[in-house]
């Protein structure tokens, strides 16, 4: 299925399934300088419109020049709509006081 065709299908019509990711600074690191420098960079619109482009892949930044890119991905993946990743829309993992429990379940139910 094409990109376009699978956007147009609905894929996202049940809300998004949101994974957040982060960078992680050692705290013995010397050059911790270069670390923030490359943060700022990948944290950038120009970043941003880069992974879009090349790999249809979203990014955090709101400023991203959404012109010129494929009107069926922006729709899709609601670039425009700053409240596409609260609930209900998205569901973001979250802190869960028994979560060892239900792993533990989960393992049993595996194991059947």
């Amino acid at each position: 299925m094409r990109r376009r065709d699978f956007l147009r299908a609905g894929a996202m019509a049940e809300g998004r399934l949101s994974w957040v990711c982060g960078f992680v600074l050692g705290k013995d690191t010397e050059n911790y300088h270069h670390a923030h420098e490359f943060v700022d960079a990948w944290a950038s619109a120009r970043a941003g419109r880069w992974l879009l482009d090349n790999y249809y892949y979203g990014h955090a930044n709101t400023k991203v020049n959404l012109e010129g890119i494929d009107p069926s991905l922006v729709e899709g993946f609601r670039l425009g709509d700053p409240s596409a990743l609260e609930e209900p829309k998205a569901h973001i993992d979250r802190y869960v006081p028994r979560r060892q429990v239900y792993n533990r379940v989960w393992e049993e139910v595996k194991a059947a």
